[in-house]
């Protein structure tokens, strides 16, 4: 994995930057999950739940590890063949999303973001993810994609550090807006604050 991040870092310009974030519109990108149906944003305590049901204590790795330690994460995964994404008529403006966040990161205009779906995680009030680096999840993985979906909270904060330097993901200021996309280098050091609840949709 880090000859693969080597080789992308050979095509970084110097204004490039370990970690970038921009926004897209929410409306007309639809998110189901297998035993639920569509998600409507911002998600009722109710449908949280009901996630929460469906989903599994996320685990982690370490080395050659998978391993399950509450006292690291403590956060609830549920699996990418659950999960349905239907962009319809916004295709465009996640490919935008991930074009403005690949030139925010020094990438040369020849290479291009492809992003992979992983998994949907739901933070409770009170969960977390202490410091770790991610794990190589596909070839030629080079990046890792947030994906912040329209919800009210606070905490939850991502940091991501690089060299002495740290940049934040703070907790969206309008939930039933925007799309949050956050990237970083797959070799940057980053934990989740924990996360609080801000209100209760109906």
């Amino acid at each position: 994995m880090k000859e693969k991040i080597e080789a992308v870092m050979e095509n970084i310009k110097e204004s490039g930057n370990f970690f970038a974030k921009t926004t897209i519109p929410q409306k007309n990108i639809k998110v189901e999950v297998a035993g639920i149906g569509e998600l409507k944003f911002p998600l009722s305590v109710r449908k949280i739940n009901q996630l929460i049901k469906l989903a599994r204590p996320a685990k982690f790795g370490k080395g050659e590890k998978t391993l399950y330690d509450k006292n690291v994460r403590d956060v609830w995964e549920i699996k990418k063949n659950k999960l349905s994404i239907k962009m319809e008529e916004a295709p465009l403006d996640f490919a935008d999303g991930l074009d403005k966040i690949a030139a925010k990161m020094g990438i040369s205009k020849g290479a291009k973001f492809k992003a992979k779906l992983h998994n949907l995680l739901i933070y409770e009030p009170g969960q977390f993810f202490c410091p770790h680096q991610d794990s190589e999840k596909l070839d030629k993985m080079v990046a890792t994609l947030v994906v912040v979906l329209p919800q009210g909270y606070k905490g939850g904060t991502l940091v991501v550090e690089h060299l002495g330097k740290k940049e934040n993901l703070r907790a969206p200021t309008n939930a039933a807006g925007n799309i949050l996309l956050a990237g970083f280098y797959a070799d940057c050091l980053h934990h989740i604050t924990p996360l609080k609840y801000e209100y209760e949709s109906a």
